[in-house]
């Protein structure tokens, strides 16, 4: 495995992987938007009233059946 100064490194139980620097903006741009998608969902699913009627809500919002 090479790693150039600036790489980040991801290890886990299941291996590593050498992230370039060169692709750090591009991966921190793609979480923000995943973050911003999921809290659409995670946000009102932690709520008490929360019920599959307004999952079916957030998921399809046009109302189209599927």
């Amino acid at each position: 495995m090479v790693v150039l100064p600036g790489d980040i490194i991801h290890a886990d139980c299941h291996g590593a992987v050498v992230i370039p620097e060169s692709a750090v903006s591009a991966i921190k741009s793609t979480v923000e938007r995943l973050e911003k998608a999921e809290a659409r969902l995670i946000g009102p699913s932690q709520q008490p009233e929360f019920d599959i009627e307004e999952l079916i809500t957030i998921l399809d919002p046009d109302g189209r059946d599927h």
